[in-house]
């Protein structure tokens, strides 16, 4: 008896809201941290190379500022109102065991619960899809540091002296950074630069540890995409499962209203 009762629990604990609750509270902060490191090695990366803080950097800054933090809150309100529908879900199922001494859910009850955990499910594709968006961004952020690093590795020769040399014309030294037509997407003053010999290897740890940070924020943001897929998954079930029920109930008051008789 005692193993049938543990089997029952089993079968109706919401597992998997719980599990994919744990997988999105876990990489949530891990997203958010190495964002804005990524995000601050950016930034210094930006004001050596150019010397200046340009527009493109500041706005960016301000929106992964407020993406982060305001993604925080609405991620882990949609999660918790997820785990804390899949738990009404449970005590429905528990409620309607024989063993159970509590009364069985209404016609309001599973009413209420399929209208939510509809709302709740759209609300989670919507968290999803935004999630996947900020895989891309941040995919193209990573390249562009990438792309930084291997162009100061390969493209920009040891500087014979330490003084920065002087570009002068169309030509660009050997042991300057060439960045052609880019350098007005950047808001650079030339699209030739030359910095001191000693503030390239600053530069190159700069665009290291920017994409470095964006590696472990994308796994996180991998770890909660799955874990939103596997939460929608096991709504829609529950949504289906819910529904199936209030169908059922209505049935059965039905018959009970046309043969009075058998309700007594």
């Amino acid at each position: 008896m005692n193993l049938r009762n543990f089997g029952t629990c089993i079968r109706v604990s919401p597992w998997v809201p719980l599990i994919g609750a744990v997988m999105i509270t876990t990489a949530l902060p891990v997203w958010a941290i190495f964002t804005r490191r990524a995000l601050e090695s950016t930034k210094a990366f930006s004001d050596l190379l150019l010397g200046v803080r340009t527009f493109a950097v500041e706005q960016m800054s301000s929106d992964v500022s407020w993406v982060t933090g305001l993604g925080v809150i609405v991620i882990s309100a949609v999660v918790g109102l997820c785990v804390v529908l899949s738990l009404l879900r449970s005590y429905q199922e528990t409620a309607r065991l024989p063993t159970t001494k509590c009364g069985s859910p209404g016609r309001v009850s599973y009413a209420s619960y399929v209208t939510l955990i509809s709302a709740i499910t759209f609300g989670l594709w919507l968290v999803t899809v935004v999630v996947a968006l900020l895989i891309a961004a941040q995919l193209c952020w990573l390249l562009l540091a990438f792309m930084f690093e291997a162009a100061l590795l390969r493209g920009v020769q040891p500087a014979t002296t330490a003084a920065a040399p002087v570009a002068r014309g169309d030509l660009c030294p050997a042991s300057c950074m060439n960045l052609g037509s880019f350098h007005v997407v950047f808001e650079a003053a030339a699209s030739c630069i030359c910095r001191d010999a000693a503030q390239y290897p600053v530069l190159r740890g700069l665009a290291t540890d920017t994409w470095k940070y964006l590696v472990h924020a994308l796994a996180a943001l991998a770890l909660m995409g799955l874990a939103g897929l596997w939460l929608i998954m096991n709504l829609s079930a529950q949504f289906a499962h819910a529904r199936r029920d209030l169908q059922e109930l209505r049935r059965r008051e039905s018959e009970r209203t046309r043969t009075p008789g058998r309700a007594t």
